[in-house]
Parts: structure tokens; C-alpha cells; sequence
């Protein structure tokens, strides 16, 4: 499909003509134009528009694609720890999975496809691969999974390592306001192929098997919806201990479609509008609006301190009120490295306005919040001289931000995100 713009009054589409490699078609409808070429998988393909209108006036522009796996079998195992168990009514300790490649020839492309059962973040020579919070997103996991194609060419080295930490998400954590885990699976597992495409054709895929590592003696201590998560950055992962993974066979087997929702990724970033300390000696940060996200912390540590972060909607008489949270703990939890650093949780989310911090000096720390949504586009807008009104309508639209975080949920703050 595409759209045209003229200054002409009454100029309409007489014909355009689409390419598309070697294909080529006329049209005179500007939607749902289907190409009829045999598209090949993970191919990119360039997109040729040359429309004429009415009144004689032409235009050309393009565009590119990329082909996704297109029943493409998978060469990858599902891999997990089977001998790792966890009681009912609590979330798994989160999995991290990790693979060391080599690419020894000049690059043309290369790309990651990956699912889980879980929620998993990939790194790739220690950095985060791709923009998206909570891959691969909440499906009916008996029936249909999404997974994700990210692209990794510019950042593949002659020796690299690939991380995935993948913890219990909606499929194996504690999900809903009963505490039910295991909802889809028992424990975690994660599917994931690395594709290299050389410049003399050739093509490696390095797939999850029995070759990669697993251990649960990662940074992430833990991680779940509702009581947040605990990270420790004086964990080396040089120094735990790993064992070879092992093959799954999920209780489902769902079909593996490319993604087709919005991703959950950073919309905004929110700055405290004032601090101070509660009676109790807290810390209080007040962002200023009540959204769903997570913080983002630089701060300035010493080997094994301690800092909580605390969230809340509202205060009561200068203190976090946590009550309306039920059982959720809305914690995140970070053990210091050595020096200066940074922190923000990676596997779940608060709905919150209020930060309430403990276990550092404020001088040592900066703060602000990533506001975590879907990544819609919002096609329109509402003002009006009533200004009470016009905060309705704001409240509205960050109710929405807050409640459509994969999911369209009932809540972002306690037990429930239903």
C-alpha cells in the first residue's frame, strides 16, 4: 500500500508501477497490492513505486524490506536446566544461557531469531541486542509464540559471546493475583539461532543445543512481575559455575510466527520533580505523573552495597503507601560493583510515581525513569478551554500508556496486571 500527496485540486491516482527485484506490476489501487514473485527467506528485497495522476504529474519513491523465516524449519533445540525445580505460588530464579562463535570471514549480514518460554534479554559481547523489554510477549503459548529478528552485523567480532538471561515471565513466573506460576511451563527455555552471512555466499547457523552453557548463578538473583527484581553486579560470570545445557521438550509446542505485535520499548524518560526524606528516613523521588516503567540509576558504590528501590502511586502522611499494592513488593534490588555505575531493571515493570530509596547518600546517585509502553503510534489528539477537562483526557491517555504494556492490562502497580 501507499499514499499519495498533491497540491492539485481533484488529482487522483491514474497508475503507478511497482517493482519489486525482477517483478513488476501495474496498479491503480493504492492498497493491498500483492507482490507475486516468490519471495525467497531472510532475503531483503528494494520496493519501486512509480505513480502517474490524473492530471499528468508523477512521483517515484522506495522502500526495503527483509523476508522473515517463511516456514523455514528450525536447526535450534529448545534448551533449558531440567534439573532445576521450584516450589508453587513463587517465580524461577532467572536462567542465563550463554554460546561462544567465531566469525573468521568478511561479513555480508548476520542476525539473531530467538524465542522463550519466560521473558529473556540477549547480549552480545556485553551489550544489550535490540530495544524490546519482555520478548518475546504474552501469547496463547499453547497454540502460537512470537519471535524475534534482531540484527547483529555491525556488532559481530572475529571471537564473540552471546548471552540470554531468560527468567519466568507470564509462561513459567507467578502470574495473577493467586500467585499461579507454571502456568505454561514448568521451567524456563529459550530457542535461539545466530545466522552469519558471509561475502563469498557461504552461510553458518549457530543454533541452541546441547553446546551452550546454562547456570542459575547469574547477575539476575531474581525477577518477576509483581515483587520486582534483585540484581548483583558483583557476580563474574567467569567465575560461577556452568553446565551444558540441556534439550527441552515443552508441555506445548506452539507455532513460531515472526513478531506481529508492538513491542514493549522505552517511550519517555521522566526526572524527579523533588525529593526528600520520609519520617521513616527514606528517600522519596516524586517523578511527577503515575505511569508504568522502571528506574534508571547512575550511581557511585562500594563491592557488595545494597541499594532498594521502593514504588508507590501515592504517599500518605510522607511515606510510601504500599497497601493498595496487596502482596506485590514492587522492589528492585541492586548489589554494587566497585566505582561508578549504572542500573535499570531489564525484567519487570512498576506502575508508580513515587521512588523511595534506601542503602545510598543521595549525593551518590542520579535518578530518573524510563516509561515503558507498546510502541503504538498515537493517531490523534484533544485540547479544550476547560483545563479540567483537558487533565481528564491526559489522564486518559496515560491510563492507556500504562495498561498497554504488551498486554492491554487492568493494572500496572500491584498483584494482578491481568
Amino acid at each position: 500500500s501507499f499514499a499519495l500527496a498533491s497540491d492539485v485540486p481533484g488529482e487522483a491516482l491514474h497508475k503507478a508501477v511497482i517493482s519489486v527485484g525482477n517483478w513488476k506490476a501495474e496498479t491503480s489501487d493504492q492498497i493491498n497490492n500483492r507482490i507475486q514473485c516468490g519471495l525467497k527467506p531472510f532475503t531483503e528485497y528494494r520496493v519501486h513505486i512509480a505513480a502517474t495522476g490524473i492530471s499528468g504529474q508523477s512521483a517515484e519513491a522506495e522502500a526495503f524490506f527483509s523476508t522473515g523465516r517463511m516456514g523455514t524449519p528450525w536447526r535450534a533445540k529448545w534448551i533449558t536446566d531440567l534439573g532445576y525445580t521450584f516450589p508453587g505460588k513463587v517465580s524461577p530464579v532467572p536462567m542465563t544461557f550463554r554460546r561462544s562463535f567465531s566469525a573468521g570471514k568478511p561479513l555480508r549480514r548476520a542476525w539473531v531469531n530467538a524465542a522463550a518460554f519466560g521473558v529473556y534479554e540477549l547480549m552480545l559481547n556485553g551489550s544489550k541486542v535490540g530495544e524490546d523489554y519482555f520478548a518475546p510477549g504474552f501469547t496463547s503459548y499453547a497454540h502460537h509464540m512470537q519471535y524475534q529478528t534482531y540484527e547483529i552485523t555491525d556488532r559481530v567480532s572475529p571471537a564473540n559471546t552471546l548471552i540470554a538471561v531468560v527468567a519466568g515471565g507470564w509462561a513459567v513466573g507467578s502470574f495473577n493475583y493467586v500467585r499461579k506460576n507454571k502456568i505454561s511451563a514448568d521451567r524456563q527455555a529459550f530457542l535461539c539461532e545466530v545466522h552469519l552471512e558471509y561475502e563469498d555466499g557461504t552461510r553458518e547457523t549457530i543454533g541452541t543445543d546441547e553446546s551452550w552453557e546454562v547456570t542459575l548463578e547469574g547477575n539476575y538473583r531474581m525477577a518477576e512481575w509483581y515483587d520486582g527484581e534483585t540484581y548483583d553486579a558483583t557476580v563474574d560470570l567467569n567465575a560461577v559455575r556452568w553446565k551444558p545445557a540441556d534439550a527441552a521438550k515443552p508441555r506445548h509446542e506452539p507455532v513460531l510466527l515472526a513478531q506481529y505485535g508492538d513491542p514493549v520499548r522505552v517511550k519517555d524518560i521522566r526526572h524527579p520533580i523533588s525529593r526528600f526524606m520520609s519520617p521513616s528516613g527514606e528517600i522519596i523521588y516524586d517523578f511527577g505523573q503515575n505511569f508504568a516503567g522502571v528506574v534508571c540509576a547512575r550511581l557511585r558504590g562500594t563491592h557488595g552495597q545494597k541499594v532498594v528501590f521502593r514504588h508507590a502511586e501515592v504517599l500518605v502522611s510522607g511515606e510510601l503507601f504500599v497497601q493498595p499494592l496487596r502482596t506485590a513488593k514492587a522492589t528492585a534490588t541492586y548489589i554494587c560493583k566497585e566505582g561508578d555505575q549504572e542500573y535499570s531493571p531489564r525484567l519487570t515493570y512498576m506502575g508508580f510515581r513515587y521512588v523511595g530509596v534506601r542503602g545510598i547518600d543521595p549525593s551518590d546517585l542520579e535518578l530518573k525513569a524510563f516509561v515503558l509502553h507498546s510502541d503504538f503510534e498515537e493517531t490523534g489528539d484533544f485540547a479544550c478551554s476547560n483545563e479540567r477537562i483537558n487533565r481528564l483526557h491526559s489522564n486518559i491517555r496515560w491510563s492507556g500508556k500504562s495498561n498497554f504494556v504488551d498486554i492491554p492490562t487492568d493494572c500496572p502497580q500491584r498483584d494482578e496486571r491481568q
